[in-house]
């Protein structure tokens, strides 16, 4: 059974932080925000990233909203559409599953766990400079 964990970007901060609750009807999220600290944010402020169950080459957990670098130990076609090296992705849920959104592409997408030879290299929060 996976893992259901999530993650916020805190926009106050620019930072992600675990989540230890997050309270819908308070519309509130306690975040761990240093080693054994926690804090009572707003979720207003907050970006929430759902674990996929997932880690990469390096044993980075990937969580929504992470973007991912292809670094396959071999070459890939899947559905005639060859996925190349260096290829950068955003983890997103769409339909049930957490996907790869090829950034390059309107179209392109494949399920996270058909391919596995993605590396975490930022996400869209703190990072969306890597998408350019």
């Amino acid at each position: 059974m996976q893992d259901i964990k999530f993650k916020v970007f805190y926009e106050p901060s620019g930072k992600i932080h675990d989540v230890l609750a997050i309270d819908f009807i308070k519309k509130n999220v306690t975040i761990e925000y240093k080693k054994g600290k926690t804090q009572v944010v707003c979720m207003e402020f907050c970006k929430i990233m759902q674990y996929t169950g997932m880690s990469d080459h390096n044993g980075n957990e990937i969580y929504s909203g992470h973007i991912v670098k292809f670094e396959p130990s071999l070459p890939y076609s899947i559905d005639e559409c060859m996925i190349k090296n260096g290829e950068i992705g955003i983890i997103k849920f769409s339909e049930g599953k957490f996907i790869v959104s090829i950034v390059k592409s309107d179209v392109l997408f494949f399920n996270l766990d058909t391919i596995g030879d993605w590396v975490v290299i930022g996400n869209i929060y703190a990072t969306p400079d890597l998408l350019e």
